[in-house]
């Protein structure tokens, strides 16, 4: 599936995962349930290659302009 997006909503988003994964990280340090603690895992790895492949580039899928 590809998604298009504006430079403004291609921004918002890489903003919102580098603050979930912040939040994230905080929330694992914080968890004692270790089933719990495993789930937040694998969900900062998903966010962690998200933020990755939006790092790198037009082929990963920014926008090429910031038109909308």
């Amino acid at each position: 599936m590809q998604i298009e997006l504006s430079s403004d909503e291609f921004a918002f988003l890489a903003e919102l995962l580098r603050r979930d994964y912040q939040e994230l990280r905080e929330e694992i340090y914080k968890t004692e349930d270790t089933r719990f603690k495993a789930n937040l895992h694998a969900e900062e790895r998903l966010i962690e290659v998200l933020l990755k492949r939006l790092e790198a580039g037009p082929v990963a899928g920014r926008p090429k302009n910031s038109a909308a």
